[in-house]
């Protein structure tokens, strides 16, 4: 039996251990003479006003509520990071859409300046959505060629 449920032993131990400091807390709490009046009154009202009773209510209520105060505290924390996790990963696919529309821009202002420069060689690009014709004076020098290709040519327009 101890080799089949280490983790679940572990966790046993794990909360009896943290039940001892909540215990702890709560007895803290009470020599300071510190009390959470609400349940105090809650204890009273469980225990039909009976003092002697009302203390053993009150550790109970007390210990409960430490340890719902940590469960939420956690939840709060695990939502937390899903936020931060979640935020990361707009930013992440913002900053990729700002890198893809920049280098859109420059791929757009590459293209351009091939064109003129191909122009100024009395070259003429024809076409559009990806494949285009480079003519002169009228003849087909390259078809078809991608916009990439363009921009290339115009880098080395010997190559044409």
């Amino acid at each position: 039996m101890k080799k089949i449920f280490p983790s679940f032993r572990q966790s046993a131990a794990a909360n009896r251990i943290a039940e001892q400091y909540v215990y702890e807390k709560v007895a803290q709490e009470l020599e300071a003479g510190v009390r959470n009046n609400g349940l105090w009154l809650k204890a009273l009202m469980l225990t039909d006003g009976d003092e002697r009773k009302t203390e053993a209510e009150y550790i109970k209520l007390r210990v409960q509520s430490l340890v719902d105060e940590e469960v939420v505290a956690d939840a709060i924390f695990q939502q937390q990071i899903l936020e931060e996790e979640k935020n990361k990963k707009l930013n992440e696919q913002k900053e990729a859409a700002e890198k893809k529309k920049s280098d859109i821009a420059k791929s757009n202002a590459e293209y351009k300046e091939a064109l003129e420069i191909l122009h100024d060689l009395d070259y003429e690009v024809i076409g559009e959505d990806g494949f285009y014709t480079i003519k002169k004076n009228g003849k087909v020098i390259v078809s078809p060629v991608s916009r990439d290709r363009v921009i290339k040519l115009s880098k080395n327009p010997s190559s044409i």
